[in-house]
């Protein structure tokens, strides 16, 4: 770290621009990465680390695609094939998750009698 310090602050041609001017861009990263942190904390107390990890793939995937179309950014060949991977494995865990509740479902189903529960109103 100490040699990547003396490359950044004494290479020549590099300027800084003056605090006062990046402070508020600053500040404004600074909420954005706290409150991301503390959503994805909450977010990782309400589900299971794998479907976390799941989200946070589709997360990294809008965020490539909406970077590269604010910034006018093209994709190279290996790059869409690296985000065709990513939305390959992001909606293959979705249809699989997705299937594997609907077979949870039927099984209780079918532990219960195989008959659908009805709730009896006296009224």
């Amino acid at each position: 770290m100490f040699l990547l310090h003396q490359i950044v602050f004494f290479a020549p041609g590099i300027v800084f621009p003056p605090l006062g001017s990046a402070l508020p861009l600053l500040l404004l990263n600074t909420a954005c990465f706290a409150s991301y942190n503390l959503i994805s904390t909450t977010v990782l107390t309400r589900v299971t680390p794998i479907e976390h990890a799941a989200l946070c793939a589709g997360r990294r995937l809008v965020a490539i695609l909406v970077t590269s179309a604010f910034f006018h950014t093209w994709f190279t060949t290996r790059g869409l094939l690296g985000l065709g991977a990513t939305g390959a494995g992001f909606v293959g865990y979705a249809a699989n998750n997705a299937r594997r509740k609907q077979r949870e479902g039927k099984r209780k189903s079918k532990d219960d009698g195989g008959e659908e529960a009805v709730q009896f109103d006296p009224v």
